[in-house]
């Protein structure tokens, strides 16, 4: 029975942890979303991957995608409303400095709805 009841233990820790790690990582990705709200009314944008980096003083910083300067190649008003060859083919982060090819897939990836919003309007001349 003493070994039954540390597993179940065990077991039970393990639980708790899992439980916690979660709700930390809702907690996380809540304020990502309220503090992209905000961004969102500057026209700015974060990337999950790529806007967190450490400068040569080791401070961490963030850098955010200017909206206004992403630009989408491949949009055919035929090809409504999928825009299946529409792609980002350029953006600069905040700073001015333009985004990488890879920094471009992800910005693509992850802010999906904002890339077919910007060619929807695109394509029919907003």
């Amino acid at each position: 029975m003493k070994n039954f009841s540390t597993f179940t233990s065990a077991q039970a820790e393990r639980d708790d942890a899992l439980r916690n790690c979660l709700a930390k990582e809702e907690r996380i990705k809540h304020q990502r979303q309220l503090a992209q709200a905000e961004l969102a009314k500057e026209g700015k944008i974060i990337l999950l991957d790529s806007s967190f980096y450490i400068n040569d003083d080791h401070e961490l910083c963030q850098r955010c995608v200017d909206v206004a300067s992403i630009e989408i190649e491949g949009i055919d008003g035929r090809d409504y409303p999928d825009f299946s060859d529409a792609f980002v083919f350029k953006a600069n982060w905040d700073n001015g400095e333009p985004l990488s090819e890879d920094e471009l897939n992800e910005l693509q990836a992850q802010h999906s709805d904002l890339i077919y919003r910007i060619t929807s309007d695109r394509a029919i001349g907003a």
